[in-house]
């Protein structure tokens, strides 16, 4: 039952947050976000290079979270 509780308030966080942070987000961040893909990703930059850019930036922060110090506060 706890588990229900839980999925029912992340839903209800999600529902609130989820169009706050959308317009804190980059326009030209694909990574995890709703109606948008790795595909649209390529095209958009097939679309700058044709146009003339030369550099593209890509991160990923996956293991940078391995490396951060984490600190435990009592």
């Amino acid at each position: 039952m706890p588990t229900l509780v839980d999925r029912g308030f992340q839903q209800a966080l999600r529902l609130v947050l989820r169009p706050i942070l959308e317009l804190a987000l980059h326009l030209h961040s694909y990574g995890f976000r709703p109606k948008r893909d790795a595909h649209q990703a390529v095209v958009k930059r097939l679309i700058k290079i044709n146009s003339g850019y030369q550099n593209t930036v890509d991160i990923d922060l996956e293991c940078f979270f391995d490396q951060v110090e984490r600190y435990i506060v009592l």
